[in-house]
């Protein structure tokens, strides 16, 4: 192998960490001829140079490559802001990358910066009607108040503050007089000398109320009625005379009635009359 030309030299496909390479130290002031394994000749390597057609395909290791070994800058073929693409996952940001995404967030702070938040907000009562009132705001959005209702506070409108000013006007501590107004033949009416008049109306089967006109004419038809005996009227056994008054006088019979001896007289009305019977 001895005077052997490097072209000549077998050829391999690939090398590994521990083979030796053969290197020419310091070639344009003193050249000497050395060796050097794969590994420390891949480790030593600092600067790929460009290349100029075909494709890089070996590429690197993780965190192989730091900052000192780009070539930081904003002229051609130099890295900056605008080469570094942005993930903006919660799609705030606009632009893709870096100095894009900058510019945006330089505009927001200047809005920000400009607007003079420690300024005085005035408010004023703006146009109104019977039913809302407006509240101007100096530097904002006005607000329109709604009257209140039976579930929500609010204004007190024009229809309940006249309400209030007819209540307020009326005089509840006057006497109040009763007097009996135009009635008729079922009806009476019961007049109110501050207040809406009352109507009483007749009795019926099922509420109290007036006598009527015609109830009172069957009361009078009859008290003042006769009656006849066994006609509309009937003794039963509940019948008792009272004593007989004189002889001459026709008076109602008492009737008792037994098996044995009449009673004593002096149990039985004047008149009476016994009647003994055997079974």
């Amino acid at each position: 192998m001895a005077d052997q030309k490097l072209t000549a030299l077998t050829a391999i496909a690939a090398a590994t960490a521990d083979d030796i390479l053969y290197l020419v130290e310091d070639p344009l002031v003193t050249p000497l001829s050395r060796k050097i394994t794969f590994d420390n000749f891949q480790k030593s390597i600092t600067d790929v140079g460009v290349i100029a057609t075909g494709t890089w395909s070996a590429g690197f290791g993780a965190n192989a490559i730091g900052d000192a070994d780009i070539d930081w800058g904003t002229g051609a073929g130099q890295v900056s802001a605008v080469d570094i693409p942005i993930a903006d996952g919660g799609g705030i940001i606009t632009g893709t990358e870096v100095e894009t995404a900058l510019q945006e967030n330089r505009t927001a702070i200047d809005l920000n910066t400009l607007k003079d938040t420690n300024v005085t907000t005035n408010l004023s009562l703006g146009a109104g009607n019977a039913t809302t009132e407006v509240i101007a705001c100096s530097d904002g959005t006005d607000c329109t108040l709604i009257e209140a209702d039976t579930d929500n506070a609010g204004l007190l409108g024009a229809d309940k503050w006249d309400e209030i000013v007819a209540n307020t006007l009326k005089d509840t501590n006057v006497t109040t007089n009763l007097s009996l107004g135009a009635g008729n033949a079922t009806t009476e009416v019961i007049a109110c000398s501050d207040g809406t008049d009352c109507t009483l109306i007749e009795a019926d089967t099922d509420n109290a109320g007036l006598l009527g006109a015609d109830k009172w004419d069957e009361i009078v038809a009859n008290t003042s009625a006769s009656h006849s005996q066994n006609t509309d009227t009937a003794l039963g056994s509940g019948c008792v005379a009272a004593d007989h008054g004189t002889a001459a006088t026709d008076e109602v019979i008492n009737i008792c009635y037994g098996t044995g001896e009449p009673p004593d007289a002096n149990t039985t009305t004047i008149g009476s009359l016994f009647v003994k019977y055997t079974a």
